[in-house]
């Protein structure tokens, strides 16, 4: 079967992994598939929406940025083909060379901070609006913690509705960075970037994959990388941390860690892991 895709056509289409039930979704229940095409490989993949999608290719453009993004190579709507970039995941890598590539993601996560996003247009998606929070306040019913979600929430959309905003990666983990042949680290799942008025929740999910020696030394990476980086105060943290880690217990299927989770918060006991920032 060969199928046209803006300027491509492709064949051999097929899931990139059995993600789910055998099926082609990920977890944001989005599309993603590989094919052969006149470009090479490509993987085909959905973003938040047609406008995401445009601001996603800008943002693989950009000069600052490009080297460390796939090329892609056709949209069409909310959809979109990237070159196949060939590599060893960090995953795989194990120890060796544990704090070369830990330096180099807490650089990659700065470039994307510090990235002018001016011309990147409006990507029409927020990491927070559209995806941590309603997940969270659905995670919170069946739990029957409804008004402590809702103060949560209220917490961080005060907060936000005045912070300033930055080019935001959150996901930016081992388990989506390869060293690409010419030992590049390239980011090859890039459907939850945007903007955001609370950059430094990009650190934390990034040092959430990693052990607690490792956390800490990629913790200190990135503020040498940022110098002058300033947290959000302590209770608008805990309440997006709260929101972020209740929503994908609850995606999981987890309910019995989102009562945990709730049940823990604003204790002594804190859910937050900023031991790892020192």
């Amino acid at each position: 079967m060969q199928l046209t895709f803006g300027s491509l056509t492709l064949s051999n289409i097929r899931p990139v992994k059995a993600i789910s039930n055998g099926n082609a979704f990920n977890k944001l229940g989005r599309l993603v598939l590989r094919a052969s095409s006149s470009s090479g490989m490509v993987k085909i993949w959905e973003a938040a929406n047609a406008d995401h999608a445009v601001f996603l290719k800008k943002m693989s453009e950009h000069p600052g940025l490009s080297r460390h993004l796939p090329r892609v190579v056709a949209v069409v709507g909310s959809f979109l083909a990237t070159e196949w970039v060939e590599g060893e995941p960090l995953t795989d890598l194990g120890n060796r060379g544990g704090s070369e590539h830990l330096a180099a993601m807490a650089e990659l996560l700065a470039a994307f901070h510090r990235t002018d996003f001016a011309d990147l247009g409006a990507p029409q998606f927020d990491y927070w609006a559209d995806l941590i929070r309603p997940r969270f306040l659905r995670a919170a019913v069946i739990v029957g913690h409804e008004s402590l979600a809702n103060e949560a929430v209220m917490t961080v959309d005060q907060h936000l509705s005045t912070a300033p905003r930055r080019l935001s990666h959150p996901d930016l983990t081992r388990s989506n960075l390869v060293r690409s042949q010419s030992r590049i680290l390239v980011s090859i799942d890039n459907e939850l970037a945007g903007l955001s008025g609370m950059p430094f929740m990009d650190v934390l999910n990034a040092s959430k994959s990693l052990s607690g020696p490792a956390a800490a030394q990629y913790c200190r990476a990135y503020l040498a990388q940022s110098p002058g980086t300033e947290m959000p105060p302590l209770p608008i943290l805990r309440s997006f941390w709260l929101a972020r880690e209740g929503g994908a217990s609850f995606v999981a299927g987890n309910v019995a860690r989102v009562a945990q989770l709730f049940e823990r918060f604003g204790k002594e006991e804190d859910i937050l892991p900023l031991q790892v920032c020192g």
